[in-house]
């Protein structure tokens, strides 16, 4: 079984000289306000870096401590109010933190590998989150990067959002271009197959539209390209056609149309054999003329 992740500190640091914030407390309530402060801390760091506080949370630490509850109440209203915790996030989420306690905090666990903090909690500057921190949020089930990560994730969002972009101007010029996509794959079964819907493909596959905005014409030059031998790699250089080059410019598209890649066997009227030579009979027929005058 996998040994619990420490969160706490079995110690803390202490100055020997008082901020005047906590001088106050002590001037207020004499030795026992100052007592309590410190309690206050020792309960945070061995928590890690805040604690809830609640009303069952003061009941029950002026229960440990032996104080008068109303006492207590005093004192944390007081370290609110004079910042020695952040009143921001108790009256949000009800607990007791600070930036001083959050730092001290992080350099006792500078260490470790790994220090969570949550993101909602976190008084931390830029230039003070280390690099074994990672952020977690109370409502969420995973965890969040930590700063050192955070540029990825940034990468991340960037890329969703212009393939969400992407998207969305194909939606608006009304180019079906997945429909034209997935018309290729489905015709051209011996063409090279496309995988992956890129933004060059999008963009090639746009333009071809903008120029027929006809779905049947796709349709026809896919079609052509896949009864074309010469496409499918029948030929001297064993070349073959894939959707990048027939859509690439108007010239590919338009010679595919045209039939210019057309079998000449049958009916077709192409300019290119499957092998780019002369037709077998034809030759047949000019020896027999040569050797013997017919």
């Amino acid at each position: 079984m996998a040994r619990p992740t420490k969160e706490g500190l079995t110690y803390f640091p202490l100055d020997t000289h008082l901020e005047d914030k906590a001088k106050l407390i002590e001037a207020k309530y004499n030795l026992e306000g100052f007592a309590i402060l410190i309690k206050l801390y020792q309960k945070i760091y061995f928590n890690g870096y805040y604690i809830e506080w609640k009303e069952e949370n003061a009941l029950l630490f002026s229960n440990e401590v032996n104080a008068d509850i109303n006492q207590v109440n005093d004192i944390i209203n007081d370290c609110l109010c004079w910042k020695i915790f952040d009143k921001c996030l108790y009256d949000k989420y009800s607990i007791l933190t600070s930036h001083g306690v959050q730092k001290r905090y992080t350099e006792a666990t500078k260490r470790r590998t790994e220090v969570k903090i949550y993101k909602e909690y976190n008084l931390l500057n830029d230039d003070e989150i280390r690099s074994n921190i990672v952020y977690v949020y109370r409502n969420r089930v995973n965890v969040d990067i930590n700063s050192k990560k955070e540029h990825d994730n940034e990468q991340s969002k960037v890329k969703e959002s212009k393939v969400k972009e992407s998207k969305e101007e194909e939606s608006k010029t009304s180019a079906p271009i997945k429909k034209i996509f997935d018309l290729y794959n489905q015709i051209c079964t011996s063409l090279p197959s496309a995988r992956k819907l890129s933004d060059s493909r999008r963009r090639h596959i746009k333009a071809r539209w903008e120029e027929e905005k006809d779905i049947s014409v796709f349709e026809k030059v896919f079609k052509k390209a896949e009864a074309s031998s010469f496409m499918a790699g029948k030929n001297n250089r064993g070349w073959v056609a894939n959707l990048d080059w027939i859509v690439k410019n108007n010239t590919n598209f338009n010679k595919v149309l045209e039939g210019k890649y057309d079998d000449k066997e049958g009916d077709g009227s192409g300019e290119y054999t499957s092998y780019n030579r002369p037709n077998k009979s034809n030759q047949e027929e000019a020896l027999k003329q040569k050797y013997t005058g017919y």
